[in-house]
């Protein structure tokens, strides 16, 4: 991973874990970088563009690639801890995603290979915490339109992207209350 970088955490899981919950739950204790892929389908939105994984995923993935990088850039001037509402690295998996769910071919600079490859040089050293998919907390919403078999398998996809492509083996978060799951991260970040 990037040396140049400040070390942050990073929170992953498919969409629907609670990891935005989780975060809140940190609250003032840590500079947090929301998740991206909401910030730009309301971008997507507010702009009228094509830019949403169902209608342009090519556009959607880079318009997520670009925030990501801009957020690690806006990390280096926050103060620490930083923690990551998802982060690079969960862009493979969408890429992943796409290519074998969706059959979609991308650009080169868009290939999960490729993107690892950006994780290596741009990523700060990171700890990362993975929320499980959990049944009874999931819930589809108007961005969040993954079933719940979709999300295991998306959640598998992201567990590879970290394992495999980048060698980081995330902290597996237990199931429990917001707060509870909360405690476990900033023990575990000894705030």
């Amino acid at each position: 991973m990037g040396s140049e970088n400040t070390a942050s955490t990073v929170i992953t899981g498919a969409p629907g874990t609670g990891k935005t919950s989780i975060i809140s739950h940190l609250g003032d204790k840590v500079s947090c970088i929301p998740e991206p892929a909401r910030r730009v389908l309301k971008t997507a939105r507010e702009q009228g563009t094509d830019a949403t994984g169902d209608r342009d995923p090519v556009a959607f993935l880079d318009a997520m690639r670009n925030m990501m990088l801009n957020d690690l850039e806006l990390a280096k001037s926050l103060p620490q801890p930083i923690v990551f509402d998802r982060s690079l690295p969960d862009l493979i998996a969408y890429a992943t995603w796409y290519e074998r769910v969706g059959g979609i071919s991308l650009p080169d600079h868009l290939s999960p290979e490729n993107l690892a490859a950006l994780c290596r040089q741009e990523m700060p050293t990171v700890s990362v915490f993975h929320c499980p998919v959990w049944d009874e907390i999931y819930s589809q919403d108007d961005e969040r339109r993954m079933t719940l078999s979709e999300a295991r398998q998306f959640d598998s996809m992201i567990g590879d992207a970290y394992e495999q492509r980048l060698g980081i083996v995330p902290v597996l978060v237990p199931k429990g209350a917001p707060q509870k799951r909360a405690d476990f991260i900033a023990k575990a970040m000894a705030l």
